[in-house]
């Protein structure tokens, strides 16, 4: 059961509401705050589009609970943002169990005053690690599929297509590094983060370090796994099923 109750018009597998927007979408922090960014001070978009009601999986930091309301921020590896919860007349008895360093898993919206933070209007704490994967798999396979989806319309009124040119020859520049080249720092860390955007489009459980290792040799795993590492530490990808697996924020 989750804390506060079910929204109005949910069913059983709590994806849909009521309504034309009423779309429960699985986010990240990152994304909120990337959304945010961009609405300035108009109205949150995700992808286009408001949405009726997001879903957040992270860990409770930082709890102020008082006798109507509960502050905390709540943090899922991509960052950490302010989440505000009023308690029902009816407390649900799971409330007790949310505390801070336990995962909890949040429905709600984003407010961006008096500063950004998620309104929370219902809450349950996470049962198995599992759910934590499912959530960000979710929200990566999510985000691919609605920006792939504003990618591919089309206009009003297309522009008359110009016949196609004679073919030529087109040499495709491959990803792959120099054989021999063993790439360290920056460089690195930039060509790892192209691999692994470029595997993640693919894939919604991200680039495994197998595949990483292979793609930056000669350059040894220890330093391959440190500039993922370093990556996810700076914010710009994050692992997904496993500590192995990595994906694009």
């Amino acid at each position: 059961m989750m804390a506060g109750g079910r929204p109005r018009g949910q069913d059983a597998g709590g994806q849909r509401f009521a309504g034309d927007r009423n779309t429960c979408l699985a986010v990240t922090v990152r994304s909120i705050q990337h959304s945010a960014a961009q609405a300035g001070f108009g109205s949150v978009k995700f992808f286009g589009t408001e949405q009726g009601m997001l879903v957040l999986v992270g860990v409770v930091e930082a709890m102020l609970r008082q006798p109507a309301s509960m502050e905390f921020s709540i943090s899922d590896g991509t960052g950490r943002i302010a989440a505000r919860y009023y308690i029902p007349n009816d407390c649900p008895k799971d409330l007790e169990e949310i505390l801070p360093g336990k995962y909890i898993s949040v429905f709600g919206n984003v407010r961006s005053s008096p500063t950004l933070h998620f309104a929370v209007t219902g809450m349950r704490p996470i049962k198995s690690a599992d759910e934590v994967s499912y959530h960000m798999i979710e929200a990566v396979h999510t985000a691919l599929k609605l920006r792939k989806g504003i990618g591919a319309a089309e206009p009003a009124t297309p522009a008359p297509k110009r016949p196609a040119p004679a073919a030529q020859a087109t040499i495709v520049p491959e990803l792959s590094p120099p054989k021999h080249a063993r790439m360290e720092g920056q460089a690195l860390r930039a060509a790892v983060l192209a691999f692994v955007q470029k595997e993640g489009a693919a894939r919604a459980e991200g680039a495994a370090l197998a595949a990483v290792c292979e793609y930056a040799r000669p350059v040894p795993a220890e330093e391959v796994r440190g500039a993922l590492l370093q990556l996810v530490e700076d914010g710009d990808i994050f692992t997904t099923v496993d500590d192995v697996h990595f994906q694009c924020v």
